[in-house]
């Protein structure tokens, strides 16, 4: 990511097929979610994270979880010659520490339609797994020790 002023070394790390994108910053704590006003209806996004707020603060703040921590909510707006452009970030804390490799990646939805990765896997490089991966692959789910997230 660029601006003017600054140069901010950081990595995208995918674009979503609704064209959101994910960038990881050089520090490796952070992750920008980043979308167009094109793709986020302002009004509806507002009034659904003021609604989801104080249960998202709650289990934040009293209970055990590797929740994203939202630590930051922009809007940025950038004028052309033809048309205002704007789009809206949020930056969160990534859930565990950078210092864990990262074997596996997973895209969770909450539904199995056309939540299955499909062709072959290569062993050399990591692939979003979705849904239904995780299903066949954890039947049983998987245990996170509680000195990874806290």
């Amino acid at each position: 990511m660029t601006s003017n002023n600054a140069q901010i070394d950081s990595t995208k790390i995918t674009e979503g097929l609704d064209g959101t994108d994910l960038w990881n910053p050089f520090d490796s704590r952070f992750v920008s979610y980043v979308k167009s006003s094109i793709q986020l209806h302002c009004v509806t996004s507002k009034s659904l994270f003021m609604q989801i707020l104080a249960g998202y603060h709650l289990q934040l703040t009293h209970r055990p979880t590797i929740f994203s921590r939202i630590v930051g909510l922009y809007s940025i707006r950038f004028g052309t010659l033809v048309s205002n452009i704007e789009i809206y970030v949020a930056v969160m804390l990534k859930a565990f520490t950078p210092s864990l490799q990262i074997n596996e990646i997973f895209d969770l939805k909450g539904s199995p339609i056309n939540r299955q990765l499909e062709g072959t896997l290569s062993l050399d490089k990591l692939h979003k797994l979705k849904d239904l991966d995780f299903v066949n692959l954890y039947p049983h789910g998987i245990r996170i020790p509680s000195n990874i997230y806290q």
